[in-house]
């Protein structure tokens, strides 16, 4: 029976990306626990306390306190039911969208390798995920690359991640003049919500995560087509991030 290398391009989503997807999974778990656990923790325990005034005139005041922080300058149940998650999420949603991006271009570089091809990534224009479907398509020939529609959605979701990266997550009525089509994307998912500012909701992370891990099962298959039936590797499943 005739194997092939580990660093064949068939063995990069079964021997690179699943394990990592499978990780990364627990992490999005995990950090919707913290948020649960954090308003759950506000919720039973914020004291409610009676503050002197420094002044004779002046009654005591009844103020709720939790985590040193208390509701006579803040909006608690703004910052712990709402701010602190999506801090935490936001952070997740961009941890989440650089492995996208990197297991994109160690694709590029996988199969440059492989196929001996003379153009490299770097020599492309753009970056990120366009550069590297742009690779992957005209480059190497992979069928549908930025055709179906997974890949529209993670344009919709990459929108959302240059949102916290380059504007603190403020969401733009226009862009160049023109109606930000992010803002329509925000009000038409239930895992979204927008203001001044976008908010992650919960199943969000899992969403983004299940849109990726498709997206690069579609890359695999097109590879199958490519590159003919897949054979078993030389190495097992080593997957991990």
């Amino acid at each position: 029976m005739q194997y092939r290398a580990f660093a064949h391009p068939l063995n990069w989503h079964p021997s690179e990306v699943t394990g990592s997807v499978e990780l990364l999974s627990v992490y999005v778990t995990d950090i919707e626990e913290q948020v649960r656990k954090g308003i759950a923790d506000y919720r039973q325990r914020a004291e409610t306390i009676l503050v002197e005034s420094p002044f004779d005139s002046e009654s005591e005041r009844v103020v709720t306190v939790h985590k040193e922080l208390d509701d006579g300058t803040w909006d608690l149940t703004e910052i712990f039911e709402s701010y602190f998650p999506n801090l935490q999420r936001r952070s997740a949603l961009v941890t989440l969208f650089s492995f996208f991006e990197n297991e994109l271009e160690s694709l590029c570089k996988r199969i440059r390798s492989h196929d001996h091809l003379k153009i490299d990534l770097s020599d492309l224009a753009d970056k990120g995920i366009v550069r590297s479907t742009a690779y992957l398509e005209k480059i190497v020939g992979l069928a549908e690359v930025r055709g179906c529609q997974t890949w529209q959605e993670i344009r919709k979701i990459q929108s959302i991640r240059n949102l916290i990266v380059h504007a603190d997550g403020k969401i733009p009525i226009q862009i160049d003049g023109k109606p930000a089509n992010v803002v329509e994307y925000i009000r038409g998912s239930p895992l979204l919500q927008g203001g001044k500012e976008v908010v992650i909701l919960e199943g969000y992370l899992a969403h983004a995560l299940h849109t990726f891990d498709g997206y690069f099962a579609h890359l695999h298959a097109s590879m199958v087509h490519k590159y003919g039936a897949a054979r078993p590797s030389i190495a097992g499943n080593l997957g991990g991030l």
